[in-house]
């Protein structure tokens, strides 16, 4: 058994954990050298500026949520703050309220329609899977009510998987219904209802993309979810944290030890690189 631990952040947009520009901030990595030493790096530079500074955060995970918690708990940081944004691919935020009623009457139908099923795939139990949080979507019944109810139906069909199609699910659609099952403490999700009945928090459904130098001010651009376009965004950020987590085996900054041992075929690569 070799423990590496997580592999390295993966950089959005320069190559330091810190980039500063004019009217810029980029924090690459929140956590290096430490949380703390950045939040005061980050206080320099919002009591540096005359106007307010609008924050994105990229990616909706618990590093986002952290993040933008800390930022809007530190009154020397809040004070200097305006308009606050997330930026991921689904577009959705981690949920917290248990809505005790309704939970009652929620049934995974999709899923349950498989229980009398010898032979499944992966596929069938994701797509199942998926038309059931679809269902619960449309009934506005958030995560924090639905991920064990959801989880414990397609858990019961996993037995059903050999040991090829058990691989798949773990390594691609485990993952991918994870990141619509996201939930939160409540003191979290406040922080963000408090932001929108400020009318000061947004959630940006893409991918990043780049910035654009224009006009002495940088511009997001990111890939829309919807429309699969490149767009320009309206808003002009002067923070921007990278919250998307780790970098993968394909990528060029693997560490040296686990690129030697893929090299060597000690190990190799699954499906979720």
């Amino acid at each position: 058994i070799l423990s590496v631990g997580s592999l390295p952040v993966r950089y959005l947009w320069g190559d330091q954990p810190l980039v500063e520009k004019q009217n810029l901030l980029f924090v690459n990595d929140p956590y290096n050298p430490g949380l703390s030493s950045n939040l005061q790096r980050i206080q320099e530079f919002v009591n540096s500026r005359k106007d307010k500074t609008n924050v994105l955060i990229v990616g909706a995970n618990a590093s986002a949520l952290e993040i933008l918690y800390k930022l809007n708990d530190n009154k020397g940081i809040k004070k200097h703050l305006g308009q606050f944004a997330f930026l991921s691919t689904l577009g959705l935020l981690p949920d917290s309220i248990v809505d005790m009623e309704r939970q009652k009457d929620f049934i995974p139908q999709n899923l349950q329609a498989l229980q009398n099923e010898d032979c499944l795939t992966a596929k069938d139990i994701a797509d199942a899977t998926y038309k059931d949080l679809d269902l619960a979507d449309e009934i506005s019944l958030g995560a924090a009510s639905t991920v064990e109810i959801i989880s414990q139906a397609f858990g019961r069909l996993l037995g059903k998987l050999d040991t090829k199609e058990l691989k798949t699910f773990a390594c691609l659609y485990g993952n991918d219904i994870g990141r619509r099952q996201r939930c939160a403490g409540y003191h979290y999700s406040k922080t963000i209802e408090s932001l929108k009945e400020q009318g000061a928090f947004e959630h940006i459904a893409g991918r990043f993309e780049d910035l654009s130098f224009i006009d002495g001010e940088f511009h997001l651009s990111y890939l829309d979810t919807a429309t699969k376009k490149v767009k320009l965004h309206d808003t002009q950020f002067h923070l921007i944290i990278n919250c998307v987590g780790s970098t993968n085996l394909e990528r060029s900054d693997v560490p040296i030890l686990i690129k030697n041992v893929l090299d060597k075929n000690y190990v190799s690569m699954n499906e979720s690189r």
